[in-house]
């Protein structure tokens, strides 16, 4: 008897000293009451290392398949843009963003003067101005377009990390916003506004630093539901 109830005891402490494994591994979704969507993995990485919501904006879908450019990708839509997964590319471009201002001028039908380029050879009085004043205005042979002023200092002052260093380059600042597309011009709601491959820079003066400068919600006006 005695021996039985040793066996007993023995089971009953090995019992307390296995320690109990989870029956879920924890999530690691982060989610919005605002939309009722999460992000999580890649995304939720991506978004919060390279500006959250005042450049990305909240999630308006979950991850799901996309065709991009006839191609089908895991991709999530954000109030501003697209975060893509590219599982063919090495890390950081794993992760890629949606050309969405590229898209907004594609289907609005736009003014043609945004879109008219600046030339140094045709224009040489504005030419000259503009390129004596590279602190405050950059040029892009690429578009033909300049960047000045307080979209200037946004545009350098932003970008993907890229190189993991707390300083933006040129290089992560294009990687995020991509090459001016237009001019400056006003918008629909009247705010002086450029637009970027990846986005769109309004400039709201009555709001208070550092929101004067603010990114157009172009992912919910352009990217399908």
């Amino acid at each position: 008897m005695f021996k039985s109830l040793a066996i007993v005891f023995a089971v009953l402490c090995s019992m307390v000293l296995i320690p109990s494994m989870p029956t879920q591994a924890a999530s690691d979704d982060r989610c919005f009451a605002e939309t009722g969507f999460c992000i999580s993995g890649q995304i939720r990485s991506y978004w919060e290392r390279n500006g959250g919501l005042p450049v990305f904006g909240f999630p308006t879908s979950e991850l799901r398949s996309m065709d991009i450019e006839g191609t089908p990708f895991m991709a999530q839509n954000f109030e501003r843009n697209r975060l893509e997964l590219h599982p063919e590319n090495k890390a950081p471009y794993d992760v890629l963003i949606g050309r969405v201002g590229a898209l907004s001028l594609e289907q609005d039908d736009i003014n043609p003067d945004i879109l008219a380029i600046d030339d140094y050879d045709t224009k040489e009085t504005d030419g000259v101005l503009w390129k004596s004043d590279p602190i405050n205005t950059k040029w892009f042979p690429q578009t033909k377009f300049f960047i000045a002023g307080e979209f200037l200092e946004y545009w350098r002052t932003h970008g993907l990390q890229l190189d993991g260093k707390k300083s933006i380059s040129e290089a992560e600042s294009l990687a995020l916003f991509g090459l001016p597309l237009t001019t400056h011009y006003l918008s629909e709601d009247g705010y002086l506004s450029q637009t970027f491959e990846r986005a769109r820079f309004e400039w709201h003066p009555d709001n208070p630093e550092p929101y004067k400068v603010l990114l157009g919600l172009l992912g919910n006006k352009y990217l399908p539901k």
